[in-house]
């Protein structure tokens, strides 16, 4: 039996919805979480942020060119940018960008629910919810990504600290694939967005860690190395 850490947005529903419906049976325990809570736990098994990861198995939380859930918010001045603590691939994307692409060093302050700020990153359900602010500019940064480097983007990956002989994600991903309906009923559930949306948004999810995803979560990882000495 493993322990298995487990992001909490919908995004990650595919691997573990058929288990708590009960269509699939496991001796697996899972905790959810932010990514970022996560990566500080001991699990054997964890889905969490492509920034911090241990053995790798094939699957991920990946897109190819927007995925409408990871989206900067700008007035137009990036001079200081209000971040959310939830995620440090996000960051750490943001952070590339600014520094290999934009040709920008901003601040980085705190995200407090209910402030104003000129420019501010939100993610995972609450940022689904908001694709739009009255007064700002959206920049979903998976499209922002793909279009500076032809690259998807992996925000999160699968990892274990042994070899993984029960998988509990492949019959799950399967499950998913084939119960589109009762995955968008779940998801309506948890963020009562419409289901038009929703199913969009799972279009723009890849949860295989592929070839393409592979390049692009190292070419990332390249640039990030020396993301610090540019981009404090």
């Amino acid at each position: 039996m493993a322990r298995i850490g487990m992001v909490e947005y919908i995004n990650a529903l595919p691997f573990h919805l058929p288990y708590k419906l009960g269509e699939l049976k496991t001796e697996h325990t899972f905790t959810f979480s932010v990514p970022t809570a996560l990566k500080s736990q001991n699990f054997d098994i964890v889905l969490s942020s492509s920034t911090h990861y241990e053995r790798l198995m094939p699957y991920c939380i990946a897109a190819e060119k927007e995925i409408l859930s990871v989206n900067l918010y700008t007035r137009g001045d990036l001079s200081k940018i209000a971040i959310t603590s939830h995620s440090s691939a996000s960051v750490a994307l943001l952070k590339v960008l600014c520094a290999h692409f934009w040709n920008k060093n901003p601040e980085f302050a705190p995200y407090i629910k209910g402030e104003e700020y000129d420019a501010f990153l939100l993610i995972g359900d609450e940022a689904l919810e908001k694709q739009t602010v009255p007064g700002y500019q959206t920049i979903d940064l998976a499209k922002a990504w793909f279009e500076a480097t032809d690259h998807p983007f992996v925000f999160a990956v699968a990892s274990s600290k042994e070899p993984v002989h029960d998988d509990p994600f492949a019959e799950a991903l399967e499950w998913s694939a084939h119960n589109e309906e009762r995955l968008l009923e779940a998801a309506h559930a948890q963020t009562n967005l419409p289901k038009t949306l929703l199913s969009r948004y799972y279009d723009l999810c890849t949860y295989h860690l592929g070839d393409r995803e592979l390049e692009g979560l190292k070419h990332f990882q390249r640039l990030y190395a020396d993301v610090s000495k540019i981009c404090t």
